[in-house]
């Protein structure tokens, strides 16, 4: 029996994707040839290699020899994320992958109502890979991206609401005189039809004994 085309060769997919490609063979021996060949030019740093490489081909090699190695979940992250870049800025070569498509694929993201953390986890994710494009001598320099800052939320009231036991054992430590009855009767029906903070209520104290 003949055995399939790279079968048990070890050849990484994304070698066997350019194969196909430039000379339209899927044998095994070609495959070798032309890895060895590109790890030579890439080795010393001929440029011209470097742009002709495929969007599709980088996506290949780095699933194929840096995302199997992650953890369980992890992988298919990136793939989404890398989905999701194909989908929206269609790259087509890895070099074309710059600041100025990122910028735009920002802006595709936040336009349809992507979270401000999901479109900085997608980034993160879009940069490491392509620095370890650097690593890889696959691409010169991997673009520098300003991450989007998660947007201020404002400020929520921390802790439990007080209960009234808990106000009327703050109102025995209140100076005598300090609180009238009316305040003390108000403040009560407050926590008990709504309820509210311990901070808000030490505040309205507080505020009391400044101005009684």
């Amino acid at each position: 029996m003949g055995s399939q085309p790279g079968a048990g060769s070890g050849t990484p997919k994304w070698v066997m994707s350019a194969i196909r490609r430039t000379s339209g063979t899927n044998k095994r021996r070609d495959a070798e040839r032309l890895a060895a060949k590109w790890e030579k030019d890439l080795s010393e740093g001929k440029g011209s290699n470097r742009s002709r490489i495929t969007w599709e081909e980088f996506r290949l090699r780095y699933e194929d020899e840096v995302c199997g190695s992650l953890a369980d979940g992890t992988g298919d992250r990136i793939a989404s994320v890398f989905n999701v870049l194909e989908r929206a800025m269609k790259p087509r070569l890895l070099a074309n992958v710059d600041e100025d498509l990122l910028s735009r694929h920002q802006a595709w993201l936040r336009g349809h109502g992507r979270e401000e953390s999901t479109i900085k986890s997608h980034l993160a994710h879009i940069v490491a890979a392509l620095r370890w494009a650097v690593d890889q001598k696959m691409l010169h320099v991997a673009p520098k991206v300003k991450m989007p800052k998660r947007a201020k939320r404002s400020k929520v009231m921390k802790g439990r609401p007080i209960t009234l036991e808990e106000f009327e054992r703050l109102e025995d430590k209140v100076p005598a005189g300090v609180l009238s009855q009316h305040v003390r009767e108000e403040r009560r029906a407050a926590i008990a039809s709504h309820g509210g903070s311990i901070f808000a209520a030490c505040g309205h104290l507080d505020c009391v004994s400044k101005n009684p």
